[in-house]
Formats: structure tokens, sequence, C-alpha cells
């Protein structure tokens, strides 16, 4: 089994796009597309099953993949909007809300180093949330 990375991404018309992030050498690559992350994620393994069904049936050897995700900023900040709001978002990153919104609504893509302080932002509070415990 190859461990491989699918990331999601949301897409112009705000549909969610599930998909390998690079080849892996497999001999095939699934997608996914769906209204919500979920839906994209599940039509991704559903495409996944429908290519393993056609080796099989071609006799072919199939290279089975553990799929991990990862989300594109803009994807991830729709995704759990619901969640977490921009004011938190930018206590926790340090980005500012405008910033953020731009991101969330496709008007402006982050610099990397952007996602990768946003990304280490989120580690580091879901980290701080793991020591947290209620009494």
């Amino acid at each position: 089994m190859k461990k491989i990375k699918a990331i999601i991404m949301r897409e112009d018309d705000g549909t969610y796009l599930a998909t390998f992030a690079k080849d892996y050498g497999l001999g095939y690559c699934a997608n996914g597309v769906g209204e919500t992350v979920e839906e994209a994620k599940e039509s991704l393994f559903d495409s996944y099953a429908e290519i393993k069904a056609y080796y099989k049936d071609a006799g072919k050897k199939f290279i089975e993949a553990d799929i991990e995700f990862e989300f594109e900023t803009a994807a991830f900040l729709e995704n759990f909007s619901g969640q977490f709001s921009l004011s938190g978002l930018e206590r926790i990153t340090g980005i500012n809300q405008r910033q953020l919104s731009h991101y969330l609504n496709g008007v402006k893509r982050p610099k990397d180093s952007t996602v990768q302080k946003i990304n280490t932002a989120l580690f580091n509070f879901g980290a701080e949330l793991q020591r947290v415990h209620l009494v």
C-alpha cells in the first residue's frame, strides 16, 4: 500500500474537487467532485473503487493507496467557516480578517509563506487544544 495525498480545492463555481496531489507512480489517478467537501471525498473514493474494479477485471496489478487529504486554503476556509469565524482565525493566525476574506472568496491567493503561517498557527492551536482538559 502506498501513502498518497489528495488535495481538496474549491472551484470557481463553488464546488469542491478532490484529486491526487501528484503522480505517485500508481498508474492511475482518482478524482472526485461535489457540492461539499464530504461529497468530493466520497466521489473520489467511488472513482478509486471503480479504477480498482477495472484493474481486477483487466487482470492488471493494482497498487493500493492509503489516501490522506490536504486542503487548498480557500477550500479550508470555506469548509470550516461554520467552526471558525474570520475574527477567530485572525486571532489564531495573526492575518487580518480582510485578507482571510480575500482568500476565502478567491479574490487573492495566499503566498506559500502565508499558507505556511496559517498551517503552523492552526497546528499550534490544535496542539494547545489537545492539552486542555475540562473539569
